[in-house]
């Protein structure tokens, strides 16, 4: 209810029960802030964190890191049994290939094309496009006249016929 001096005020309708400020357009005043984490999102940050600290604690052994040992072991037997040097070499070989994966990155073939016709017309500024029609224009034998209509876009006039057609 308004105060008495205001009485008039609210019963000619300047004042209302619910025009009393709060937010104007576009203010916020209240609530998380855009883009701040709530708290089943900062949990789940916290518990990978540990998970991830508690993997490399508690690492175990891949099998690069045993094929890298098979690939040592193998060369240490190759050199401490010369007559079977054939043996522990192929051995070794064989391990090495299926440590090769881990180790190095396969590389695949790419196919690279050059820009098509209307790739390059498309990147042509406008007086390389005249140019280049011009050239066909001489190349098929006929004379054409070259009006700009607008934004990249031209009307070729044959100078034998009347018609035209939009480039």
């Amino acid at each position: 209810m308004p105060k008495p001096a205001n009485r008039l005020l609210a019963i000619y309708g300047y004042y209302s029960k619910h025009d009393r400020g709060g937010s104007k357009p576009g203010e916020r005043r209240g609530g998380r802030k855009k883009g701040s984490l709530n708290k089943a999102t900062i949990e789940r940050a916290l518990v990978a964190e540990r998970e991830v600290a508690n993997a490399h604690e508690t690492r175990l052994k891949l099998a690069k890191d045993h094929f890298e040992e098979l690939v040592g072991f193998y060369a240490q037997m190759a050199i401490s049994e010369p007559d079977e040097v054939e043996k522990w070499s192929k051995l070794r070989m064989e391990a090495a290939s299926r440590l090769a994966p881990y180790q190095s990155p396969k590389l695949g073939v790419v196919m690279i094309q050059p820009p098509s016709e209307q790739d390059r017309l498309a990147q042509m500024t406008d007086e390389e496009l005249i140019a280049a029609l011009n050239s066909k224009a001489d190349a098929l034998g006929i004379e054409i006249t070259i009006k700009p209509k607008g934004r990249r876009q031209l009307t070729l006039v044959p100078n034998n016929k009347s018609e035209e057609c939009d480039g």
